[in-house]
């Protein structure tokens, strides 16, 4: 007799067919996922670029909303500075018209006038000569400045004040340059900003 296997009788592992619809699954699912991950990296790398995009557009609108304020502080600056010129040599003038700042004529009007529009046109070129040669190195900055406090006033009086008449209102004339440069001086101090504007539009 044929001897027995100790369990019996002899096992037989028998293979389990693949299970064909769980691995249709499996490959739709990993698919699926693919698809997702593809999606999301998509969806992801599109926000970024238009993070990216929203970014530079802001800058560029700050970047321009900086330039416009600058640009309309300047043209403020500008109309402060002319209005007040005109306000008081208009005011001047009248008052001449009236005689109530001496016994002024048509000539001696046009005289005190003419002197002071030529003494701030010449003082106005003679500071803004000063500034271009300390922008091109020619002067240290701190020359320039004692170059322009120091020789301001001499030369206003050696060159505008002959110009004007001996009238008690030609002063009145002759002030109007120094208080064009006065409120320009004024007007940059406020454009800078912070308290050191403050201060130094105050010392002025």
């Amino acid at each position: 007799s044929r001897e027995k296997h100790p369990f019996g009788q002899h096992h037989r592992h028998k293979v389990q067919p693949l299970d064909i619809t769980s691995s249709t699954q499996l490959s739709n699912f990993i698919k699926s996922k693919k698809s997702s991950s593809s999606t999301s990296l998509h969806a992801t790398r599109s926000n970024d670029n238009n993070d990216d995009h929203l970014s530079s557009k802001s800058l560029r609108r700050s970047g321009s909303s900086t330039s416009t304020s600058t640009d309309v502080d300047s043209d403020n600056s500008r109309a402060t500075l002319l209005g007040t010129f005109a306000s008081f040599f208009v005011s001047t003038v009248v008052l001449a018209k009236l005689d109530l700042i001496g016994p002024y004529t048509n000539e001696l009007i046009a005289r005190d006038t003419g002197a002071a529009l030529l003494s701030t046109i010449l003082a106005l070129i003679f500071v803004k000569t000063v500034t271009a040669l300390a922008a091109k190195g020619v002067l240290q900055p701190r020359d320039s400045r004692k170059i322009i406090h120091t020789l301001s006033a001499p030369l206003f009086m050696l060159v505008g004040w002959p110009l004007f008449t001996n009238l008690w209102g030609a002063r009145l004339f002759a002030a109007s340059v120094p208080l064009l440069q006065a409120v320009r001086l004024w007007l940059a101090a406020m454009n800078r900003g912070g308290e050191e504007s403050s201060e130094l539009a105050g010392a002025i």
